[in-house]
């Protein structure tokens, strides 16, 4: 198309041998085919940008309507969008293959505002209701202090197919997949279904009538920190009384669409990875090969955290990771580890996480840490055990501060068990005493019985 036209090239030849070529006007040609490429390249695909017609800015915002509730709803029985515009115009443009035709039937139909060109949602849709709630399909997500942008996209098959949640790189790190996972409440229904469909049968089985059972789910789980599949199983067991093993459900359980996709922003809003794993992707950028730091703030950063020939810890409490910069959007970050250096203990700057974590594991600061007992466990080491005060405490009974220091030998040197989470024992008298028993050979005490 040119000039507001649509053209085709005509060639003669003899024998193979080309004679002449010229463009000529294809509606001359075929008529109806022009027609065609006219209203898919001008009025669909707007190839002519100069085209300001009322019309077709009433048009798109009708369009925009209609993909917003698809995109949320997934509506699989729509017509194709970009063949019913065509059929709109097509059913009232017979014979138009230019702009000059176009203007010439604006002037017959005696309407200045071309207002038999303004397409309804029934032009579009037929007999469909077009609607949904927006607060089931928020236009941003709160996790935590993070607003969140929600972008939809109905593209099955496609990576944006579905839910994408927009997270800037620096709160990645701290944002809980598991609440983001289950975060636009009108998918909630549908997620839960689909997980209940994937149950082995002998599960399955005792939650008939399925329907109901995603029904009763949907209205009363609600989101937490924890992943949907953790809280689903906590939630049939409470309710229904069955026990479902932690791996019941494979990792493509849930289709695509139904699994939020991140994206992750970096500066000026711009994106610089996206995925479905939102852990994979922080760990993913925070490995690149660093882009170098200016040297005066490299050197400020060692001056404010590195130390070495640590004979006592006096430097707080490390923070995971420092950032230093940004470098085409992506903050640049440094990673503190701890080292071992001819017997010396001190603390680095390290440019990548796993260089960090590797150096702590070569110096073997590793302690296994355990967690999520039950009652019964808190009740047999003697704890004091609370049930939670409101939803922002936890959402199940917990046990209220205790410590236990264990010698080499795997026997409780101290315990100190509270009733009350202000009286934590003071952690640097704590070091202080490990230091007279491992020094003067100090015995357990309190083991009069």
């Amino acid at each position: 198309m040119q000039k507001g036209r649509v053209l085709a090239t005509e060639r003669i030849s003899l024998g193979g041998l080309l004679l002449d070529s010229t463009t000529v006007d294809f509606g001359k040609v075929d008529p109806s085919g022009a027609t065609d490429l006219f209203i898919r390249g001008a009025l669909i695909e707007q190839q002519e940008p100069q085209l300001t017609y009322p019309f077709l800015a009433h048009n798109r915002k009708m369009r925009g309507k209609i993909e917003a509730w698809q995109t949320r709803l997934r509506h699989h029985q729509l017509h194709d969008l970009d063949e019913a515009t065509f059929q709109f115009y097509k059913n009232r443009l017979e014979g138009v293959s230019s702009v000059h035709d176009l203007n010439q039937r604006l002037k017959e139909h005696h309407d200045t505002t071309d207002r038999f060109l303004f397409a309804e949602e029934h032009d579009l849709v037929g007999d469909q209701e077009i609607a949904f709630d927006s607060a089931a399909f928020p236009e941003r997500v709160r996790c935590g202090d993070a607003d969140l942008e929600v972008r939809y996209v109905y593209a099955p098959g496609e990576d944006e197919d579905g839910v994408t949640i927009r997270v800037p790189f620096g709160l990645a790190p701290v944002m809980p997949q598991g609440a983001l996972d289950w975060a636009v409440p009108g998918l909630r229904r549908e997620q839960v279904m689909t997980l209940l469909r994937a149950l082995p049968k002998t599960y399955r089985r005792q939650l008939m009538p399925l329907a109901a059972k995603a029904d009763d789910v949907a209205r009363h789980l609600n989101p937490r920190e924890k992943s949907l599949r953790a809280a689903l199983r906590e939630f049939v067991a409470g309710r229904y009384g069955i026990q479902l093993p932690a791996d019941v459900w494979q990792d493509e359980a849930l289709p695509a669409h139904l699994k939020p996709r991140f994206e992750l922003v970096g500066k000026h809003d711009l994106a610089v990875s996206a995925g479905r794993d939102l852990d994979r992707l922080t760990r993913e950028l925070e490995q690149k090969e660093p882009a170098p730091v200016d040297e005066g703030i490299c050197k400020r950063a060692a001056d404010q955290w590195e130390r070495f020939g640590l004979t006592e810890w006096r430097i707080g409490d490390l923070p995971e990771r420092l950032e230093l910069g940004d470098a085409g959007g992506v903050p640049l970050y440094a990673f503190p580890g701890m080292t071992v250096e001819q017997g010396d203990v001190g603390v680095r700057l390290f440019r990548q996480r796993d260089k960090a974590e590797a150096d702590v594991e070569q110096g073997g600061w590793k302690f296994p840490v355990a967690y999520g007992m039950t009652p019964d466990q808190m009740r047999a080491l003697g704890l004091y055990v609370s049930h939670p005060r409101s939803d922002s405490e936890t959402d199940r009974d917990f046990p209220e501060p205790a410590l236990f220091v264990a010698n080499p030998k795997g026997e409780a040197q101290m315990i100190d068990i509270s009733n009350a989470p202000w009286a934590r024992p003071d952690l640097a008298r704590i070091a202080g005493g490990i230091a007279f028993i491992q020094k003067n050979d100090y015995p357990i005490r309190g083991t009069i019985e």
